[in-house]
């Protein structure tokens, strides 16, 4: 089994229904190739607000110059996937809600 096979460290289907919630679509309808902008009519701020909505929900931090990188759905999985990977996203959990 390859790396990209194994069962990611965080609920894929969490992060599609955050994306789903914000191109209102179906989480079913959003694929990894989808471009944000392109194919699910995101704007600056859409995007933005998507990976807080993320990172809050992972509880880890993505590094911002590697998440401008971001075009497509694949993209900010594999991001997500090398963060819990390195341990670098957790460093700067966010606190859970009181």
């Amino acid at each position: 089994m390859t790396a990209l096979a194994a069962e990611p460290p965080f609920s894929q289907e969490t992060v599609l229904a955050l994306i789903a919630q914000k191109a209102r679509r179906a989480p079913a309808t959003i694929e990894a190739r989808h471009a944000f902008a392109e194919d699910l009519g995101f704007d600056s701020l859409d995007f933005v607000q998507l990976i807080m909505a993320v990172e809050q929900a992972l509880g880890i931090r993505l590094d911002d110059k590697q998440a401008a990188q971001i075009r497509v759905v694949s993209d900010l999985l594999d991001l997500l996937r090398r963060a819990f990977a390195d341990g670098a996203g957790r460093s700067q959990a966010y606190p859970s809600p009181s």
